[in-house]
């Protein structure tokens, strides 16, 4: 089968990420305070601890815990496969845009599964109500109209929503 443009854009993307994974943040020469400094200092300015306390508790109820960015330390480098992949260990930094890269995939491919169970499950749902009795004239008006309320649901899981999230690593 033929590749169509979309799966050639997708494919030159991919190949850019990878090749811009192992190169330097344009922004490093510039920065003078760690991360870490930073990190403390905008959390400790929240009076009641702001969005990352918020998100913290939340995902913690998703059995997340976040790592802490007090220090700018990155202990989880060393031991793993990220240097020979081309990421550089640039302390709480480099960890946060990992965490950052790791939870954007995260979201998608769950968001995915999320999504096609309920897809699966509505149809299951419709193959029933089609398959089910419906000589009943009272018993058929209800089966069509939980099928149009499934195709419904079904349309709206079709489609997509875009995050918007700001650029924090400037490659290339």
């Amino acid at each position: 089968m033929a590749k169509s443009w979309a799966d050639y854009k997708r494919e030159a993307k991919e190949r850019a990420k990878a090749a811009a994974k192992g190169m330097p943040d344009l922004a490093d020469p510039y920065l003078k305070r760690t991360f870490a400094a930073f990190f403390e200092a905008d959390t400790a300015n929240d009076a009641d601890g702001g969005d990352w306390s918020e998100i913290t508790e939340m995902l913690g109820y998703g059995g997340v815990h976040l790592p802490s960015f007090a220090e700018n330390t990155w202990p989880e480098f060393e031991g793993s496969n990220l240097q020979a992949s081309g990421v550089i260990n640039r302390g709480a930094l480099g960890r946060a845009e990992a965490l950052a890269d790791a939870m954007q995939d995260g979201l998608r491919i769950l968001a995915e599964k999320i999504n096609r169970f309920k897809r699966e499950e509505i149809e299951a749902r419709i193959t029933e109500l089609e398959k089910s009795d419906l000589s009943d004239p009272a018993a058929k008006k209800r089966a069509l109209e939980e099928i149009v309320e499934l195709n419904r649901i079904e349309a709206r899981l079709a489609k997509s929503v875009r995050l918007t999230i700001p650029v924090y690593e400037i490659k290339g």
